[in-house]
């Protein structure tokens, strides 16, 4: 298998190269040393996200592109999905998966699903994370970093509103940085 020498192509890291196709850089470390069977799907993954001809990764003669061109630049690193956003936060939180699953309302099997992209995470899903984590939903979903850390979920608009002094110093903070 040629994944490691694709990648050195396309200058692109173990984890930028995962994240592109849904994988983890693990699974890629696996593939590229052999000590894991390389998938029909892993294969179709990387052939279409990045262009290659399946033939030319099994050690086929040519150039590896669909399109017959050398590649010449370097692509711009992947954004995390949704999914491994929410991995990220399983993993910093320590717990198991068990406990993790318990503390959102949810089950393993849907957890997994969600981390490895074969469902869609759902608004409500991502604000139970939210409330029990501490991050953002928004970040969870579209991966805006201005909202990953201090969300202003429902769970601060609560405080606020019985808050009068906090609120008040918070419009004075508005205000005082030119917003409206």
């Amino acid at each position: 298998m040629r994944i490691g020498v694709l990648r050195e192509k396309l200058h692109l890291s173990k984890t930028q190269f995962a994240i592109g196709i849904g994988y983890t850089a693990t699974q890629i470390t696996r593939a590229e040393t052999g000590e894991s069977v390389v998938s029909e799907e892993l294969c179709e993954r990387i052939s279409s996200t990045y262009g290659v001809r399946k033939e030319w990764l099994f050690g086929g003669d040519g150039e590896p592109w669909i399109d017959g061109s050398e590649w010449s630049g370097k692509l711009e690193p992947q954004k995390e999905t949704a999914g491994q956003r929410l991995r990220e936060v399983y993993k910093e939180s320590g717990l198991s998966q068990r406990e993790f699953c318990r503390r959102i309302g949810g089950g393993t099997s849907g957890l997994n699903a969600l981390m490895e992209g074969r469902r869609e995470m759902t608004r409500r899903f991502a604000e139970r994370v939210e409330r029990e984590f501490a991050v953002g939903a928004d970040w969870l979903l579209y991966g805006d970093e201005k909202c990953k850390d201090y969300p202003c979920g429902d769970e601060m608009i609560g405080f606020l509103k019985k808050n009068p002094d906090v609120r008040r110093d918070v419009w004075k903070k508005m205000k005082c940085g030119g917003q409206k």
